[in-house]
């Protein structure tokens, strides 16, 4: 039998006679002009702002390559060390990787929705959808984690896709595509060296082939079990670090993700909720709600490519909805949900091409991209008077750094959070060594972990930074204190103290 069992519903249907208008010629050369005018943007944007605390931090960590860090493991590390020798320690330099990775994302999840839709304008749509939305344009302007995750995480599903759409066990003189379970385990090796939060896509793949009778075909084959072996040992690396640093990051993650917070319960569900309905914006996020939920009714009667994108988009959605019961879920946790999302909701956007919901899928594309658009402007949107928690991340380092050069005279410099000491090592003059102390309760973070710590009993004068004074009183008597205010049009965005301690 083929995927779909004797007496099953036959999958969506492939609307390509009815979708002429999506998928003819214009539509295609527009888009990928489209596609190259992103790309370019994403180029230009990179150069343009400051570098966020958290890609200073990961570019620190670039400096000090390791199999792992505390906060993650160490893929965004290597990507960046291997962009700066070609580009310099520069925005541009950090950030490269983000914009390659992003972008590349793209023509794999177009191509995976062509083959399964039989429909090239449902490929484009989902590519347009990942163009488009605020959650997946972050992914490819700033570096984090989550981009080369989002790369790999791709990678695995187009993978997928191609295993699953054959039956297990092939009929004679029919390709095995057995072995291609590999390529998917390297991809999710690669993509839980990205970001542990993979794993959940790993977990809804195994769940979508446990509940199916084709998928259980696969697992009776060694090729599953291998593959999985496969991203045992990509990940391998990662598990060693952990295990000789007392499995400090995983214990970290683990508090960290599943731990109880200050903010609990219905009021935490609704915050992540409503981030969510930001993050893919409402109109596109109703749509993929609309076409989840008829796939859902429809599932038992759907082929295995299908139930397995289901998989892969609500199971990280729903993990996180059960955990931001326990504390706040940050709106970026569940994004790699979205690929699978998009191209469900491309999908159903075509199907049977009804006029009210192309219009609304049009609507919904408009929306976000403008959302995009206005996204990429902070300072704009600090001047019309923004909340400013993360819009004023990329403004005032630089100046800041100017202080500290000033002076500093050489001396050595510390921070109290890993914030502040990955931005002064990366916009002072040399780029020096900047280590931050976690003094009084910080945070944790990959600063711990590194090799030789300050000694302050060899250290005659330094400037500090957010430092509290009276830990450094037995230490250094004397402490001239100067505070830093970093503006933007005049609006204050943040004040730092600056301490000059010596003995």
């Amino acid at each position: 039998m083929g995927p779909t069992e004797a007496g099953a519903a036959p999958p969506p249907p492939r609307t390509a006679d009815a979708g002429t208008r999506w998928s003819d010629h214009t539509l295609h050369r527009v888009f990928w002009v489209v596609f190259a005018a992103v790309g370019l943007a994403r180029l230009l944007l990179a150069s343009a702002y400051q570098l966020t605390p958290d890609e200073a931090y990961y570019w620190v960590w670039s400096r000090h390559l390791a199999a792992g860090y505390l906060d993650h493991p160490p893929m965004v590390a290597m990507l960046i060390r291997l962009s700066t020798l070609v580009f310099g320690s520069t925005e541009l330099g950090v950030r490269f990787p983000a914009i390659v990775l992003s972008m590349g994302a793209v023509p794999i999840v177009v191509r995976t929705v062509t083959r399964v839709a039989g429909n090239q304008a449902a490929g484009l749509l989902a590519g347009a959808f990942l163009l488009a939305c605020p959650i997946t344009a972050m992914l490819g302007t700033f570096i984090t984690p989550d981009t080369p995750a989002w790369f790999f995480s791709a990678s695995a599903i187009a993978t997928l896709v191609g295993i699953v759409e054959h039956p297990a066990a092939p009929a004679p003189g029919e390709r095995d595509t057995g072995p291609r379970w590999l390529v998917f385990g390297l991809f999710m090796g690669l993509a839980l060296v990205s970001k542990y939060t993979a794993v959940l896509l790993g977990a809804a793949v195994l769940l979508a082939l446990v509940c199916s009778a084709q998928g259980r075909a696969h697992l009776r084959r060694p090729w599953v079990w291998l593959g999985a072996a496969v991203a045992a040992l990509v990940f391998s690396p990662v598990l060693s670090w952990n295990a000789t640093h007392d499995w400090v990051s995983l214990r970290f993650q683990l508090g960290h993700g599943l731990g109880s917070g200050k903010h609990s319960g219905l009021l935490s569900l609704g915050e992540y909720l409503g981030g969510q309905f930001v993050a893919w914006t409402p109109i596109l996020a109703i749509l993929s709600i609309q076409a989840s939920g008829r796939l859902l009714r429809r599932y038992r009667g759907a082929p295995l490519t299908m139930q397995a994108l289901l998989w892969c988009a609500g199971f990280p959605l729903a993990f996180f909805a059960v955990t931001s019961l326990r504390k706040t879920v940050d709106m970026n946790w569940p994004v790699l949900a979205y690929l699978s999302m998009a191209m469900l909701a491309a999908m159903f956007a075509l199907d049977g091409r009804r006029p009210t919901r192309l219009r609304w899928t049009r609507t919904g594309i408009v929306v976000a991209g403008v959302a995009t658009m206005v996204m990429h402007f902070p300072g704009l949107l600090l001047a019309a008077g923004a909340p400013k928690a993360r819009l004023k991340e990329v403004f005032g380092w630089r100046e800041m750094a100017a202080v500290l050069d000033e002076l500093s005279q050489g001396d050595p410099v510390f921070a109290n959070r890993y914030q502040e000491a990955a931005e002064a090592s990366f916009y002072m003059k040399g780029q020096p060594e900047v280590r931050a102390l976690n003094l009084g309760g910080s945070r944790p973070n990959a600063y711990d972990t590194f090799p030789d710590p300050p000694d302050f009993s060899r250290i005659e004068r330094c400037v500090l930074i957010t430092v509290p004074v009276d830990l450094l009183q037995p230490a250094f008597p004397s402490v001239e204190t100067r505070t830093f205010v970093a503006e933007l049009a005049g609006r204050e965005l943040r004040s730092r103290d600056i301490l000059v301690a010596h003995r």
